[in-house]
């Protein structure tokens, strides 16, 4: 298995966003119903660093290289399972990224495809 090292500013224990009550005045939103009875507070800047994280350019360049060769057909094996290592973490930040852009969209009252076209054009829907 090959294993990638991503480094992030994120909290990789990030609560449900659905139990996420009203921001408050100072646009802090607090998370109630967690177990332990922890509150925790995300910021705008917090959840937008979620919609906007990506790979480090150095990652960027060779996710490129892999799914160059992936359709020319000329990985290796080892070369196929960080491939799909890649695919596999991207996919989860997308799935994370859709959902902190519909809890945004809520808050906002805007449509979700017309906020999450605004947050991420390199991902456009």
């Amino acid at each position: 298995m090959v294993t990638i090292e991503i480094e992030s500013e994120i909290p990789s224990n990030r609560p449900n966003l659905n139990q996420r009550s009203s921001p408050n005045p100072s646009g802090i939103f607090l998370l109630d119903n967690i177990p332990n009875r922890v509150n925790f507070v995300f910021n705008a800047a917090e959840l937008l660093a979620v919609v906007q994280r990506c790979l480090p350019p150095s990652q960027q360049e060779r996710w490129a290289i892999l799914r160059g060769k992936l359709a020319e057909e000329t990985l290796t094996e080892r070369e196929h399972q960080e491939f799909l290592t890649y695919s596999d973490l991207l996919e989860l930040w997308n799935a994370e990224r859709v959902e902190v852009v519909m809890e945004l969209a809520q808050l906002r009252g805007v449509e979700f495809k017309v906020l999450y076209r605004e947050l991420t054009p390199q991902f456009s829907v």
